[in-house]
């Protein structure tokens, strides 16, 4: 069963294309290169004024994200994110229902 780890944030007026390319450049490579990490996604929102983004880290069980978490890398480049965001939340998720269309 895999988890998703989502974080949610606002980025601050200005800053969407520094937030966007922080996630592309060095974010989601960090968290590509992880082992037990299935997958990084990142959405941005298409019919909104405000500039949010979720990020979601596919992971194959809790002790492999709390094992990534707890790296000094991730911490940097957390506090490094918050530099381009107003607000963030985060929650780990699990799938309750999954179908794929024909």
């Amino acid at each position: 069963m895999s988890l998703y780890y989502v974080i949610c944030c606002q980025a601050i007026p200005g800053e969407e294309e520094n937030l966007d390319d922080f996630l592309n450049h060095r974010a989601v490579p960090f968290w590509v290169s992880q082992p037990g990490v299935r997958a990084v996604q990142v959405l941005g929102t298409l019919l909104s004024d405000e500039s949010r983004r979720l990020i979601i880290v596919e992971v194959a069980d809790l002790e492999d994200l709390e094992r990534i978490q707890a790296q000094r890398e991730h911490r940097h480049l957390r506090r490094e994110m918050l530099g381009f965001v107003s607000g963030s939340t985060s929650q780990i998720y699990y799938t309750v229902a999954f179908v794929s269309a024909p």
